[in-house]
């Protein structure tokens, strides 16, 4: 590394702060990602998020990797399939509250 500054600038942890947490997550992983560790990565940007009082949901797609979203929806048993009707109740829930605020 260069310069840390660049990375810490580009990483999601930089922006886990309370000053910003009026903004909805919702972090979707592979389970079996094998590009980017779901233990090291996905969770601990979590973990970050929730601390800094974001109002976050996770959806943890069982043997996915990291590809796994060009899975078509409409295939049964795929991991779009899977994800996209969690992903269309908090996007239903997300609009519901912002109507209603």
């Amino acid at each position: 590394m260069v310069n840390r500054r660049t990375f810490f600038e580009a990483s999601p942890l930089s922006y886990a702060t309370v000053d910003k947490n009026s903004v909805r997550f919702l972090l979707i992983y592979g389970r079996e990602d094998d590009i980017v560790d779901p233990a090291t990565q996905s969770e601990k940007f979590l973990t970050a998020l929730k601390q800094a009082g974001f109002f976050v949901r996770t959806i943890v797609v069982p043997g996915a990797g990291h590809f796994w979203s060009v899975d078509p929806v409409e295939e049964p048993g795929s991991f779009g399939a899977y994800a996209g009707p969690k992903v269309l109740r908090f996007l239903a829930a997300a609009l519901q509250v912002e109507a209603a605020g």
